[in-house]
C-alpha cells in the first residue's frame, strides 16, 4: 500500500507544469497522467485537506520543484483526487529517480505517509496513457469555427 501510494504522488508530482498548461489553453494534455485517488474516512475531509497541505510545504522545504491538481468531490464518494501529468513515460520515472534520490524530500515524506492512516481506508491508483482518437479537445477558434458541431458530432458518429 505505501509503494502504491508513494509510486503515485511521485507520478503526481511531475504532472503540474503539462497539467497547468492543459488550463491556459496553450498545449494539448500531457501524454501521460497518474491519478492518485483516497477514499478518505467519513467526517475526515476537512482534517484530510488540512493534512494534504503539508505535502506542498515538503516539496518546498526540500527544494523539490513539482507540480499537481488536487481535488476533492462536489458529490458522489468522499475521495481525493491528485492528478500528475507528463510529458513522457520517460519523465515519469526520471521525477520518481529525483525525488528517491532527495534525502530532504523523503524525510518529509516519512511521516507524511505514516500520518495518511488517520484519514484515508484506502488509495488507489492509475498511470493513463492520453489517447487522442476517443479525445475531444477543441481550440477556442475551432470552437469559433464549429460550435456546437465539434466534438458532439464527432461522437455520434463514433
Amino acid at each position: 500500500m505505501r509503494i502504491l501510494a508513494r509510486t503515485a504522488w511521485l507520478l503526481a508530482a511531475a504532472s503540474a507544469a503539462p497539467l497547468t498548461a492543459q488550463m491556459t489553453g496553450t498545449q494539448p494534455p500531457p501524454p501521460v497522467l497518474v491519478i492518485s485517488r483516497e477514499l478518505v474516512k467519513p467526517g475526515k475531509t476537512a482534517a484530510h485537506n488540512q493534512w494534504e497541505a503539508k505535502w506542498p510545504a515538503a516539496f518546498a522545504k526540500a527544494k523539490f520543484a513539482t507540480n499537481y491538481i488536487g481535488m476533492n468531490p462536489a458529490s458522489g464518494i468522499n475521495e481525493a483526487w491528485f492528478l500528475f501529468g507528463y510529458a513522457s513515460f520517460d519523465a515519469m520515472e526520471k521525477e520518481n529517480a529525483q525525488m528517491d534520490a532527495n534525502a530532504t524530500l523523503s524525510a518529509e515524506q516519512g511521516p507524511l505517509y505514516a500520518g495518511e492512516a488517520d484519514f484515508v481506508e484506502s488509495a488507489r491508483g492509475v498511470i493513463a496513457a492520453y489517447e487522442p482518437s476517443v479525445s475531444c479537445i477543441q481550440s477556442e477558434n475551432e470552437l469559433r469555427q464549429h460550435g456546437d458541431e465539434g466534438c458532439g458530432s464527432v461522437l455520434a458518429v463514433v
